[in-house]
């Protein structure tokens, strides 16, 4: 049996943004019509608001049949969040993901809207959000956590779904990459002991807004054996925040 999958691109301006997770869309476009199918189901189809989807009318007009447009009220809700992202926005946009009631009226709206045009089994969604995961499982709806995969020469492009998280909360083993064909992908790295003078002279060159966390960093780490430092993404990234 053909499963009905919906993927939710996430309605709230994350960083001031309608278009914030346009290039997703994009990517999901050109797997979907890929001649060799791809990763596609054909029972995919992508929820989006209506800037996303103007901005995917010229750049992959074939699409249009797997898109579906959010309805104007219930985009409107969350357009009406725009704000100073780097406080009430980025507030807001945590709440929600750590789980908020007074926004899963939002979602529920978007769901409603998302399922008059397309009667989908399962709603797949971009990242994690945990005021949705209370709205679709109220409403009975199966939710799948998305991400990609390696999506970077030389690594074969991967759509993953998972029930219980993507990246560092992701409970299942991701698919073996394709073996490599090309160079390695660049890289910078940096070997200093630990609170030694050439690691603060790095640490200078790092944005003012991190310096300080930099520098707690080495000043925690004297006297340990070993330290790894793994970077992550933005400071607002949604994997930083859950």
């Amino acid at each position: 049996m053909t499963r009905r999958i919906a993927v939710l691109l996430e309605p709230f301006p994350v960083r001031n943004a309608l278009d914030a997770y346009g290039w997703i869309a994009e990517r999901l476009c050109d797997m979907l019509l890929r001649e060799d199918g791809g990763h596609a189901l054909p029972g995919m189809r992508i929820i989006c608001n209506a800037t996303v989807m103007g901005g995917l009318a010229s750049a992959a007009p074939a699409a249009r049949p797997y898109l579906i447009q959010v309805d104007r009220p219930a985009q409107s809700a969350f357009t009406a969040l725009l704000a100073d992202w780097h406080t009430t926005g980025l507030a807001t946009w945590s709440a929600i993901r750590s789980g908020s009631p007074v926004h899963e009226p939002l979602y529920e709206a978007v769901l409603a809207s998302a399922r008059q045009s397309y009667s989908f089994d399962v709603l797949a969604y971009w990242g994690t959000n945990e005021t949705l995961r209370v709205v679709a499982a109220r409403l009975g709806i199966p939710v799948l956590w998305a991400e990609y995969g390696p999506m970077r020469p030389p690594f074969a492009t991967q759509f993953c779904l998972d029930p219980q998280g993507v990246n560092g909360l992701a409970s299942s083993r991701a698919l073996p990459a394709a073996e490599p064909t090309g160079p390695g992908l660049p890289g910078v790295a940096l070997e200093a002991a630990v609170g030694d003078g050439t690691a603060y002279e790095a640490a200078l060159m790092l944005p003012a807004a991190v310096q300080d966390v930099f520098a707690g960093l080495l000043a925690f780490a004297r006297g340990q054996d070993r330290v790894v430092l793994l970077a992550l993404q933005l400071a607002d990234d949604a994997n930083v925040l859950a």
